[in-house]
């Protein structure tokens, strides 16, 4: 299998007035993020009528904007409301008293200026003659009831994330083996096939009926043979989104749920990892160039499962191995055009 994917879009997105909590992951209780500041948009030049952006915002153990993107909404507006999300600062959510990384929705509005009305100047007024001040009794103010303006927003229409599970918190789940597809497994409403099979029925849909996407591209094979892993190499995904139900029409027509997991983003330093276990071996490297402009990734996986079976029987061959492979390069500031090949 081999897919190869070009897209050219916009590195920008947007702002926000409240968010949404992941639910927990696991029988520890989580504790959402809290926003330290208001989050400020400024209206677009040029820009006509009111808008509203949704966007995912990722925030980091340290309660930094780890990534953003936009769900809903139009440029110029998508633009600023990243923006403006960007450099804002939370108190982490925890997750039994430590921070994990979570990812919540802002809702921005965008509300058009109304232009200024130039002041008339006042009319011109004869001197009055001075008058002697007469006292006058004290009235007592009226017994008039407080107001007070309630303004909230409603939801996107939509479907809601049902569970989402980022990169650092996938690696510290006990039997997701650091992958994030298998992380959706202690979610509730999915049932394994088998025991340790990486194919479950969602909602009593069977695995046939489950959609799996990445970066919005189909797999229509996602696991290796048997228990062998994903075909994507977990260091390339940054959050696994799991909807059990009321997808967004894009990913098609499934009976059962859809899993949906994002590409990290193009790293501006030079990094790698490597994972070394008893069936297979793989890596992954990715490094800059053209001073930050551009990066270049390439990973890939091995299984020597073939070398195992022929010590039992020289007749058997079981193996597999992945390859991924990206390159992307900013055009201007908000541009960017990238190439990602993946296949098994």
């Amino acid at each position: 299998m081999t897919t190869v994917v070009l897209t050219i879009g916009s590195a920008a997105v947007t702002r926000d007035a409240r968010a949404q909590d992941d639910a927990p992951a696991a029988g520890d209780t989580i504790v959402p993020p809290r926003l330290l500041a208001p989050v400020q948009a400024v209206y677009p030049d040029g820009a006509e009528g009111d808008a509203f952006v949704v966007v995912a915002v990722t925030v980091a153990p340290d309660g930094s904007v780890q990534s953003a993107r936009v769900i809903e909404g139009l440029e110029p507006f998508a633009s600023r409301a990243v923006e403006a999300v960007g450099p804002a600062r939370f108190v982490p959510a925890t997750r039994g008293g430590a921070p994990i990384a979570v990812t919540v929705r802002f809702r921005i509005d965008f509300a058009k200026p109304a232009a200024p009305v130039p002041a008339a100047p006042p009319p011109e007024r004869e001197p009055e003659p001075a008058l002697e001040p007469v006292p006058s009794p004290p009235v007592a103010a009226p017994d008039a009831p407080g107001e007070v303006l309630v303004r909230g927003g409603k939801g996107a229409v939509g479907a809601p994330i049902t569970d989402s599970y980022g990169r650092t918190e996938v690696r510290q789940m006990p039997g997701a083996f650091g992958d994030p597809f298998r992380a959706i497994e202690v979610a509730p409403g999915l049932t394994p096939v088998v025991s340790g099979l990486p194919y479950f029925y969602v909602r009593g849909a069977p695995p046939g009926n489950v959609g799996y996407f990445f970066d919005g591209v189909r797999v229509p094979y996602l696991f290796h043979f048997g228990l062998g892993p994903s075909v994507i190499q977990p260091a390339l995904i940054a959050r696994t989104d799991l909807y059990k139900g009321g997808y967004p029409a894009a990913f098609g027509r499934f009976a059962g749920g859809v899993v949906d997991s994002a590409a990290a983003p193009p790293a501006d330093r030079a990094h790698g990892e490597g994972v070394l276990r008893v069936i297979d071996a793989g890596g992954l490297v990715e490094a800059p160039f053209a001073n930050g402009r551009g990066s270049a990734l390439a990973g890939g996986r091995y299984s020597y499962t073939s070398a195992l079976f022929s010590l039992l029987d020289s007749k058997t061959s079981l193996d597999y191995r992945d390859y991924q492979a990206r390159i992307a390069y900013a055009l201007t500031d908000r541009d960017v055009v990238s190439l990602l090949v993946f296949g098994a």
